[in-house]
């Protein structure tokens, strides 16, 4: 198999991840510069959607 380089360039938690976890990635994502987003419940949606807030 080929070897592909990819980066990320974003990152998108969970609503459910632990805050243990998240603390974590978010320690990560500062160290490479990369923005952190975290998935919540918008409550103002009648379709039960998600919405992301950058962190």
């Amino acid at each position: 198999m080929p070897y592909v380089s990819a980066a990320p360039k974003e990152i998108y938690i969970g609503m459910n991840c632990m805050s243990s976890y998240t603390d974590r990635i978010i320690k990560i994502a500062n160290a490479l510069e990369i923005p952190v987003y975290k998935m919540i419940f918008d409550e103002l949606s009648s379709n039960f959607n998600l919405i992301f807030k950058k962190l």
